[in-house]
């Protein structure tokens, strides 16, 4: 996959149906399996997990919440952003 051919990045911040271990493995393992998702974290706060995902464009983004992420049956909310420009990336950690 080139990230050159993706032009829009989204946030997705999901909310599961519960939080206990069988949601959260189904919900981990469905989206090992996703390659537009380039991001994943388990989060504290008001949702369980923010994803960042890549798309050609948001016909490609519609496709993959409405055809595959929101078709697990784990999930109880989704909310996505999409990014209009990017401020600061670094893969660079200061020691």
């Amino acid at each position: 996959m080139s990230l050159l051919s993706f032009s829009l990045v989204v946030y997705v911040s999901v909310i599961l149906n519960n939080q206990g271990r069988d949601a959260t493995q189904e919900f981990e393992k469905a989206i090992q399996g996703y390659p537009n998702v380039i991001e994943c974290s388990f989060m504290t706060g008001s949702y369980d997990y923010l994803i960042k995902t890549v798309a050609r464009d948001i016909t490609d983004y519609e496709t993959f919440l409405m055809n595959r992420l929101t078709k697990l049956p784990c999930i109880a909310k989704v909310e996505s952003f999409v990014s209009m420009r990017t401020v600061k990336s670094s893969v660079i950690i200061p020691v």
